[in-house]
């Protein structure tokens, strides 16, 4: 094992062993270690072996070993403003049941809890006024840990956040080491008027679609893709800046499709496609996308990462597309009229004025290390254009245009750069066919590039 892998072993240890509650202000950690102390102290005072594991606890809390006897002797006195004083401090939900978790931990840590222990526990959950639900929740999870099962702790996870107890999920790796948690989220229909948001990592199986009229928030999570699992924004609205979109193995469907004039704005997203879907496809939409990321997409026919077919504007703005790949054309296929092969689902509205062009606006992008037989960049049918100032690196077209293919359109190309592009059959860098308004002296610079610049035609 290598002296990095090695490090980052460590890293991984110190980071499970640090407390949830580490990073809170001291005076929280200080009556978190009371509270805990009380459990300690319940049977009277510690002995030396309990005394050495409060200390190892104190030190996680990130606190001084020299508070642990402080801690003890405050619990072992046990007046009534010690205990208000932790209630009021550990109000707050998440720090509640990362408390009461830890509780549990400690009395079950030789597999059996005292009489004194659990009416102390219960007594806790009664004063901290915790519902039903929530206290299944802490008891199942315990149940979990107890039995070092992360089956069992998916399930109670998910039984918790469908009665809307508020997980603290980053914390349950603590009590459960290597426990990760997706909330399924199956195929549904959001309808007008509904709103919904997503609040942890989830697993989508099945369509999603987002109605006219409806709303998700996905609040930057990250979201998987499962076979059959699509996201159809079909006129409503998506809100997913920062969110990551992946694909799972089995995945087989484009992740994110936006139809029926809906308008997307998404920033800072990033899309990775397994190398065996498509991030986007677009039919009859207004979409935005601002700093997003699309990483080993894939599809067979058009548009390795993102297909637009129609609508009235396309804009990318300081994106990349990276290692990207299609047996078709384009990393991103723009099609600004109806084409023969728009026969799927997402393409059953027409555009109606079926001349009129969509405006696509690509500037400061990158496209680096695709693949396609048609334009590993951009692949554009009827549009009227802006790139400029993008970058092509190492994009290879297997039979046509090795960066960027026009048919049909307007375009104002300038600034861009194209660096070691390949066109192996003996195109050119950039094939432009009927196209209007094109500068060839401003197109762009070309280093290490195989095959001819420019070809009109």
């Amino acid at each position: 094992m290598s002296i990095l892998d090695n490090l980052k072993r460590v890293k991984k240890q110190l980071l499970q062993s640090k407390h949830p509650v580490a990073g809170y202000d001291v005076e929280i950690r200080q009556q978190y270690a009371i509270g805990y102390a009380m459990l300690v102290c319940v049977n009277g005072h510690p002995n030396e072996i309990a005394k050495d594991a409060f200390k190892k606890h104190i030190a996680k809390l990130d606190l001084p070993e020299s508070f642990a006897k402080e801690a003890i002797q405050t619990a072992l006195e046990g007046t009534e403003e010690t205990v208000r004083a932790v209630l009021g401090t550990l109000r707050d939900p998440k720090l509640t049941y990362i408390f009461m978790l830890d509780l549990y931990c400690l009395a079950q840590q030789d597999h059996k809890m005292t009489d004194k222990e659990q009416e102390l526990i219960v007594l806790f959950e009664e004063l901290f006024e915790l519902n039903y639900s929530e206290v299944q929740f802490i008891r199942g999870f315990r149940l979990a840990v107890l039995k070092q099962n992360t089956d069992v702790a998916v399930k109670v996870v998910q039984a918790a956040i469908e009665q809307e107890v508020i997980v603290p999920h980053d914390a349950l790796a603590f009590f459960l080491e290597g426990f990760e948690h997706e909330e399924r989220l199956l195929g549904m229909t959001i309808y007008s008027g509904e709103k919904r948001e997503l609040h942890y990592k989830t697993l989508i199986k099945g369509n999603v679609i987002v109605a006219s009229g409806a709303e998700l928030n996905l609040n930057g999570m990250e979201v998987r893709f499962a076979d059959g699992a699509s996201l159809i924004v079909d006129g409503g609205v998506l809100k997913a800046n920062g969110a990551k979109f992946t694909a799972s193995l089995d995945a087989n469907q484009t992740m994110l499709v936006v139809k029926n004039e809906a308008k997307l704005k998404l920033e800072n997203a990033a899309f990775h496609g397994a190398s065996i879907v498509r991030a986007l496809e677009v039919a009859d939409g207004d979409v935005e996308l601002v700093g997003c990321t699309f990483e080993r997409c894939y599809t067979e026919e058009r548009g390795g990462a993102i297909y637009i077919a129609s609508g009235e504007r396309f804009i990318m703005q300081g994106c990349v597309i990276e290692n990207c790949s299609t047996l078709g054309k384009g990393a991103v296929y723009i099609a600004g009229a109806e084409a023969a092969h728009m026969t799927g689902f997402n393409f059953i509205k027409r555009f109606k004025e079926r001349d009129k062009k969509i405006e696509v606006t690509v500037e400061d992008c990158v496209f680096k290390s695709n693949i396609a037989d048609f334009s590993a960049g951009v692949y554009a049918y009827s549009v009227s254009g802006k790139f400029v100032n993008n970058t092509f690196d190492h994009c290879k077209g297997r039979a046509g245009a090795a960066a960027f293919d026009m048919l049909d359109g307007h375009l104002v190309m300038q600034g861009n750069q194209f660096k070691n592009c390949l066109a192996p059959q003996g195109s050119a860098v950039v094939v432009l066919k009927n196209v209007a308004g094109v500068e060839v002296s401003v197109v762009g610079t070309f280093d290490s590039c195989d095959g001819q610049t420019v070809k009109l035609s």
